[in-house]
């Protein structure tokens, strides 16, 4: 062993011996110093430097930064709010640290940064943070909901630095004063000519107190758009400066001037808040809009769009092949336009519907109205819908040739009125089963449902709505497909005219626009169609009808067929919230698609438990829950029926059902959210769906709107209550007369109270969103109507 360990070290030598030494000092390698190695210093590494290590700098260890320099770091203490992000982001995409949480680190030397789970930190380049030079301001970036810390650490100077962090959506710069409920409501869309403001929370933002920036109004841009091109560019011409002030968010509210809309022409604006005033989007920017426009300036949505209309008609071969489209005179120039499809019911034709055809194509899109044979049944006119519309796709330029190569055809909206309206939910389904029979067109290019005053021959099963989102128009004059339970010409039961039936099994965005003193016949032409509520009072004329049409049609077109979800605002919130006029729409309702629903009241029959499983506190009287269908035909209260004046069901299979009961003092109904799942940072809204019930003593008592409180309760048992009436009116059931019984008085009319979840924190913001225990409902003197009796239905978070 030992000998041959001894030859090994002689072979060694030998090969050293062998290579020949060029240079002139006193080694045996080739370069100019007195060591083995291949540099010029004395050490034993690679590198040009003294130490032992393979970095650049002078000091022993093998960071990037000096140990050397002396301590001195601090930090600001307090709580540090950070926006949450909901986009992706690359390495390469470093200016998306914009709207990012900014902390400033002063001193000297070098420290190292982390974050716990939940938090990413940033330099401001974009990169990744581990060990910083001092002094510098890292950006601190929420991957989801939740509070959590910063460290900071300069090794051999002390403990770290902790920075508390706590993550949450950023609420937006624009807004609107409300009168009731929270102090600014940070919406992303105002009718032209209201007043907005633009306003910052020094509670949220703390960090922010005492900076003075440029408040800037700039045409919108998508990210990508941002990325190429950061420059500020005021539409004002000069952005406002403004100074957050220690305080609440009042003191912090300024007024914002922006340009009016323009006839047709919306005005799509983003907000910045110029922290550092170089008039560029950069790190610690405030944007609000990167994720479509901060603020939506909408001009009148029932006034002619843009464009000129051009129409022609088509004679089929037959009768029911008769057609009538009209698209936008700008049409070459466009290059496509979506299609919106409009099929008539029983006693009417396709010419009828000119108002609300037009209409949408001066804002942009083709609509194709048909003939159909209503007289034969639903049946009939879904297989004439469904040939109709794919004898158009086939060839479009058949009915004028400058159609041809202009039909989206996979942009596809169906409306539908009176059998119509059942029509097109039925063609929907055959599309969706395969046995629509047709060649030019599928499921996938039906992009939205509506349904005109829609009959229920068939039942809500054979003709669901499915995935696709789906809206209904109605009216409580209407004398001819009622909504109510009986038909008033043959004073019977008629479950065919229950048409809310349709949309129980919609899986989808549910949006509903109710209309009191609206009839049957109302969105037709001047002349057109009998006034079949001509016996009902208060009645709207048609032109206010058909007003409200076109403003509700072209938010669903404009959101589903050019995929511009602003517009979605129109069809979700009331126009008490959106500041329109007053008086025409009784109720709104919406359930967007992916709403959470805490208690829609489907399962668990027991009051005490949610339809989620969770517990329901409620201190409210004679709670009880039941199917959503009335007992008999006249909706008189006799104490017995829970569900009076309830149209939703009729002994349909898996009926909709609700919960129903009173309070004469305050009172309470709590859903508890599940341990798991209360961080509500990445949600928007919370939403109840209520009505009054008819003829009920309380509700003849109060004869006018109901109010109520909605309240959300975190886990540290911080509660905030915003007021009903500061986002929707629960009207009083519409009172015509009912000529069966003589009683004045209608059915249950539900609408939707939506409240963002940023009007809570914006109310109080020691409220932590990241932890919601439960959703409060508080009724009463102290909280709005003092006595009432309601149903209720779909409490959820969207």
């Amino acid at each position: 062993m030992r000998l041959t360990v001894l030859l090994a070290l002689l072979v060694s030598c030998k090969r050293v011996a062998t290579v020949p030494d060029t240079d002139s000092d006193a080694d045996t390698d080739s370069d100019a110093d007195t060591d083995s190695d291949a540099d010029t210093d004395s050490d034993a590494d690679t590198d040009s430097d003294a130490d032992t290590d393979t970095d650049a700098d002078a000091d022993t260890d093998s960071g990037p930064f000096d140990t050397a320099t002396p301590c001195g770091l601090t930090v600001a203490s307090g709580l540090r709010i950070v926006p949450v992000d909901p986009a992706p982001v690359g390495a390469a995409d470093g200016w998306r640290v914009v709207g990012w949480t900014p902390v400033d680190l002063d001193g000297v030397g070098w420290a190292f940064v982390s974050a716990t789970t939940g938090f990413e930190v940033h330099t401001a380049a974009g990169g990744t943070a581990t060990q910083v030079a001092l002094p510098q301001a890292v950006y601190v970036r929420a991957l989801g909901g939740g509070d959590g810390v910063l460290e900071v650490e300069q090794p051999g100077c002390g403990p770290p630095a902790p920075v508390a962090l706590r993550a949450r959506r950023f609420t937006g710069l624009a807004g609107v004063e409300a009168a009731g409920g929270a102090p600014v409501r940070f919406v992303g869309l105002v009718p032209t000519g209201s007043p907005v403001v633009a306003a910052l929370d020094p509670a949220r933002h703390p960090d922010r107190v005492g900076q003075t920036a440029d408040l800037y109004v700039v045409v919108s841009r998508d990210r990508d758009a941002w990325l190429l091109d950061r420059t500020l560019v005021d539409v004002r011409g000069a952005p406002d400066v403004r100074t957050v002030v220690a305080g609440d968010l009042a003191s912090n509210t300024w007024p914002l001037a922006v340009p009016a809309a323009g006839s047709g022409q919306p005005g799509r604006y983003d907000l910045v808040w110029d922290a550092d005033r170089d008039g560029v989007l950069g790190p610690g920017d405030l944007v609000d809009g990167l994720d479509g426009p901060g603020l939506f300036v909408m001009p009148d949505p029932s006034a002619p769009g843009p464009y000129g209309v051009v129409s022609a008609d088509y004679t089929g071969a037959s009768i029911y092949l008769d057609q009538r489209v009209s698209w936008p005179d700008a049409l070459a120039t466009l290059g496509s336009a979506p299609l919106v499809v409009i099929t008539h019911g029983t006693g009417h034709d396709h010419t009828m519907y000119d108002d609300l055809a037009e209409h949408l194509a001066s804002w942009g899109h083709i609509v194709l109205r048909h003939a159909a044979n209503a007289d034969a049944g639903v049946v009939s006119v879904t297989s004439d819908l469904l040939g109709n519309l794919d004898a158009f796709l086939a060839d479009p330029g058949a009915r004028h040739p400058d159609l041809a190569g202009r039909v989206d055809g996979s942009r596809v909206m169906l409306v539908g009125h009176s059998r119509g309206g059942e029509a097109v939910v039925r063609a929907y389904g055959e599309l969706v089963a395969g046995t629509a029979g047709v060649t030019a067109f599928d499921a996938g290019d039906i992009a939205v449902i509506s349904s005109i005053a829609p009959t229920a021959y068939l039942g809500p099963v054979p003709g669901s709505p499915g995935a696709v989102p789906y809206h209904q128009l109605a009216g409580s004059a209407d004398g001819d497909v009622t909504g109510g339970l009986f038909s008033i010409g043959a004073l019977t039961a008629c479950p065919q005219c229950q048409w809310y039936r349709l949309f129980q099994r919609a899986e989808g965005t549910i949006a509903v626009t109710y209309l009191q003193g609206a009839a049957h016949n109302d969105v037709l032409c001047d002349g057109c169609g009998p006034d079949d509520g001509a016996a009902f009072t208060p009645r709207l004329t048609r032109d206010e009808v058909r007003a409200v049409a076109r403003r509700v049609y072209l938010a669903l077109a404009e959101t589903w067929l050019h995929d511009d979800p602003v517009w979605r605002e129109v069809l979700a919130r009331s126009p008490e919230d959106l500041a329109l006029p007053t008086g025409l729409p009784a109720g709104v309702q919406f359930r967007p698609a992916g709403a959470w629903v805490l208690d829609d009241f489907q399962t668990s029959p027991d009051p005490a438990t949610s339809s989620g499983g969770t517990p329901v506190t409620a201190t409210v009287d004679t709670l009880a829950e039941g199917a959503q269908d009335d007992a008999n035909t006249d909706f008189a209260w006799d104490g017995t029926d829970v569900a009076n004046g309830s149209t939703w069901s009729d002994a349909d299979p898996d009926p909709a059902r609700g919960a129903t009961f009173g309070w004469s003092g305050d009172s309470v109904w709590s859903v508890a959210i599940p341990q798991g799942a209360r961080d509500l940072s990445a949600r928007d809204a919370v939403s109840v769906r209520i009505g009054q019930v008819t003829r009920h003593p309380a509700t003849l008592a109060l004869a006018g709107p109901l109010s109520f409180g909605v309240a959300l309760v975190d886990g540290a048992g911080t509660a905030v209550e915003l007021p009903s009436t500061a986002y929707a009116a629960v009207p009083s059931p519409y009172a015509r007369l009912d000529p069966l019984t003589g009683l004045s008085g209608w059915a249950n009319e539900m609408v939707t109270v939506r409240i963002a979840l940023e009007d809570f924190e914006s109310t109080d913001a020691t409220f932590d969103r990241s932890d919601v225990a439960a959703v409060e409902l508080r009724f009463g003197p102290g909280h709005g109507s003092a006595a009432g009796f309601v149903m209720l239905d779909d409490v959820q978070v969207e």
